[in-house]
């Protein structure tokens, strides 16, 4: 129908009609937006939970290596192994050139804390434990801090006795999902507010009359067409002028149905119609007077 449209007499449907969402355009726009979602819960449940659990087992292996390593060194207090401002601690270890067999553990450790936690959210819970065994309450477990380091290293041993040697994460894992979050919204919130939009206008024909009311309510009809540009037919699109109005409207074809066949119609019985001219058929070549004359002077001689 789009190629040859305006080179045929169209059908209209007798009475007033409403357009409808074309179906090769909502599944279209509809897939797209599912998987522009998609790719946000993707990066979502990557950043918040599978990537973050795997960050978890890597630093609960890599505690377990510190406390193993500290205790086998005969450093069992609790105090000295302890770690109350973990990024104070982080960036004094990255500072130095040569590090212990603590310190290493103790890095790793920390590090890999650092790609899950906000070690000054950590600081701050420490200070809030620090206050209380102050004001006499029973020392507990932190995230850093340890109560009874061989007691917690023995529970973290038999915890972890049947877990898989973990793998460590890279410094851009969690913030890359993120960035999947981000892009994934970034482009499926406009194109679903954009479907809303969509559904929510429709264009009215009037057969009888042949006229045709936009979502805007103006009204077209083969008298007031002044033009009819399908300069980007092939796109699905149509530029028409309207009586009265200096600048032409941009109607897109391919998102509503029939309304290509409903402007085609007021097109059609309008004064600016011209009919698309039939091809023409290729003509004999005629002959050229030379070859003629040549040719009867051949048989002369």
């Amino acid at each position: 129908m789009h190629d040859d449209a305006s080179s045929e007499t169209t059908t209209i449907a007798p009475g007033p009609s409403k357009t409808s969402l074309s179906r090769g355009w909502v599944i279209k726009s509809v897939l797209i937006i599912l998987v522009c979602f998609g790719l946000a819960v993707w990066g979502y449940v990557d950043a918040t939970i599978i990537y973050v659990k795997r960050g978890q087992n890597h630093v609960d292996a890599a505690r377990l290596s510190y406390l193993d390593t500290a205790i086998n060194s005969n450093m069992r207090r609790a105090d000295r192994i302890s770690v109350p401002d973990p990024a104070a601690r982080l960036a004094e270890i990255k500072e130095q050139t040569s590090l212990s067999e603590i310190d290493k553990a103790l890095f790793e450790w920390l590090n890999a804390l650092d790609k899950i936690e906000n070690l000054g959210a950590l600081a701050a819970e420490n200070e809030a434990e620090l206050a209380a065994r102050t004001a006499g309450a029973e020392a507990s477990d932190t995230t850093t801090m340890f109560a009874d380091p061989v007691k917690h290293r023995r529970e973290l041993k038999a915890a972890r006795a049947n877990a898989s040697q973990p793998k460590p994460l890279n410094t851009f894992d969690i913030p890359s999902q993120w960035l999947f979050v981000v892009v994934g919204l970034g482009a499926g919130v406009p194109l679903l507010l954009m479907f809303l939009v969509n559904a929510s206008k429709s264009y009215r024909y009037d057969p009888a009359s042949r006229t045709v009311t936009l979502p805007d309510g103006t009204t077209v009809t083969p008298g007031t067409l002044t033009g009819f540009d399908k300069r980007k037919w092939d796109k699905f699109l149509v530029f028409i002028t309207i009586e009265g109005e200096s600048e032409e409207r941009k109607i897109d074809l391919y998102r509503y149905t029939p309304l290509e066949k409903w402007l085609v119609d007021v097109y059609e019985h309008s004064a600016i119609y011209e009919a698309e001219p039939e091809p023409e058929e290729d003509a004999e070549p005629e002959e050229d007077p030379a070859d003629a004359v040549r040719e009867g002077g051949d048989g002369d001689g």
